[in-house]
């Protein structure tokens, strides 16, 4: 359970739990926070949001291990959203690293308060992306135009002092209190009209943001613009999902990739000749030249003969009719959409040629299929 939610004498607290990752984030826990947050604005039981963390970090921002989706930037977009516009105050309570989206997390909401040895940092930038959650609205409200510009563009880190000091926080208080004083102010907010309340917020918003969804959708437009392939978005490599060797010395070569090299044995489907190696995230397909597969592929590799059968590259998202138009478009030919095993599992995938005949297969995410239908081509 990555999201611990209790709810207790009118306030609600969110506590991100994934403390082995620094809370950050996945597509799968933002969206079970935006539903916890849009479940709790609609609850009258719930006079306060609290948002916290479980462990050493409040969030250390996006999970790197997590594919990188413009899903994930509309929920986190959502989420900015609801938490703002929510007529509940928000508290959050933060410690440790408040990296990238966990600092924007915190700012969705009304009150911080920080422990001292928390961290503040926005990296975006000196890695390609750019902030969410209305940063670019909210953050100069709070410290100021100057300040807000250099955090971004500079990506420096602030210590607990540095970030109360600038009004970055509210409250800063020695870590073992933090809970502590955060569920104080919690219950102080519950105890006072809901309905006066929802009013100083809504009405400070309307004076210091204006439209903030407007100021959402433009951040969307930017994180479009920034993603890979963006000129050409119907294709949009996320990885290489997987290569085909093909291969005269099945064993020696087993040998090499699993001894040497440290690749394991995924699957092995001798009656059609193909074993597929674990290396990392992808996947090596040995494929004997002798054998099913291998004879379709011609002559054995040589100064003859090719030694890699294709390489397959995952794309996500996998729109079928927008990647035909685009390889159309640029006289690419495709063979049909059918069903392969990938790296992840079974999923849909598209063969083609390059300009000098090599082949590439486009790999779309797996599907609910992939564990009751055995798969005879790689």
């Amino acid at each position: 359970m990555h999201l611990i939610q209790t709810l207790d004498a009118g306030v609600l607290e969110l506590r991100l739990n994934r403390p082995e990752r620094l809370n950050a984030l996945t597509l799968d826990l933002a969206r079970e926070l935006l539903g916890a947050v849009r479940a709790g604005v609609a609850n009258p039981a719930v006079r306060v949001i609290l948002l916290s963390g479980e462990g050493r970090a409040f969030c250390a921002g996006k999970d790197r291990d997590d594919p990188a989706t413009e899903a994930f930037v509309d929920t986190l977009q959502a989420l900015a959203s609801a938490l703002v516009h929510a007529p509940q105050p928000v508290v959050t309570a933060v410690q440790g690293w408040v990296v990238g989206a966990g600092l924007e997390l915190m700012i969705n909401g009304d009150l911080a308060v920080a422990a001292r040895g928390a961290r503040f940092m926005l990296p975006e930038v000196h890695v390609g992306l750019f902030g969410t959650g209305g940063v670019a609205a909210l953050l100069p409200r709070l410290v100021g135009l100057q300040k807000a510009k250099g955090l971004l563009m500079l990506g420096q880190e602030l210590t607990a002092a540095d970030a109360e000091r600038c009004g970055l926080v509210w409250q800063v208080v020695d870590d073992d209190a933090l809970l502590m004083q955060a569920r104080e102010i919690a219950q102080r907010l519950a105890g006072a009209d809901p309905s006066l309340l929802a009013d100083v917020k809504r009405l400070v918003h309307r004076e210091q943001l204006g439209d903030f969804d407007a100021a959402l959708a433009r951040e969307s437009d930017v994180h479009r613009r920034l993603e890979p392939g963006a000129a050409g978005a119907a294709i949009r490599p996320r990885e290489i999902d997987h290569l085909v060797l093909r291969v005269i010395d099945l064993e020696r070569m087993l040998r090499f990739y699993c001894d040497v090299l440290g690749c394991t044995v995924q699957r092995r489907q001798d009656a059609i000749g193909l074993v597929q190696l674990r290396a990392g995230r992808s996947l090596i397909d040995l494929v004997p030249v002798d054998g099913q597969l291998g004879r379709a592929g011609g002559a054995p590799p040589g100064r003859q003969g090719r030694n890699l059968d294709h390489f397959c590259l995952r794309v996500e998202p996998f729109d079928e009719t927008a990647i035909r138009h685009q390889l159309s478009a640029h006289g690419a030919e495709a063979g049909p959409t059918e069903r392969r095993y990938g790296a992840e599992g079974e999923g849909p995938s598209i063969y083609l040629t390059d300009p000098e005949g090599n082949v590439v297969e486009l790999k779309g995410p797996p599907d609910d299929r992939a564990a009751d239908h055995p798969v005879p081509v790689c």
